[in-house]
């Protein structure tokens, strides 16, 4: 996830901010995990995933076969959207709790 900068910019290169440096690094496997769920919480094709996840095609592709076999997404039938189940909605929940609380 990118984060804002932490100061303004201002005119001049020896003025200008860096970014913080977690906005450089790639993203763990739960963020990933956690962008493709909430990409999906509506219903979502591989496309959208992919564009809301800032992830690459494969990379989705073996997200999502985890996130089917694991009972969290299935794919809504004769469709290529996909959605949370159950226990997919639940994650989101615990999600949005644990943000609320660390934010």
């Amino acid at each position: 996830m990118l984060t804002s900068y932490s100061k303004p910019l201002h005119i001049g290169l020896s003025n200008i901010e860096k970014p913080p440096r977690i906005a450089l690094e790639s993203h763990s496997r739960v963020e990933d995990l956690t962008g493709i769920l909430l990409a999906a919480r509506s219903g979502a094709t591989k496309t959208k995933i992919m564009n809301e996840s800032s992830l690459t095609s494969s990379q989705v592709e073996q997200y999502l076969s985890f996130l089917q076999q694991s009972d969290i997404l299935r794919k809504q039938e004769g469709s290529e959207v996909f959605i949370p189940t159950k226990k997919g909605a639940g994650l989101i929940g615990d999600y949005e709790r644990i943000y609320k609380t660390i934010d």
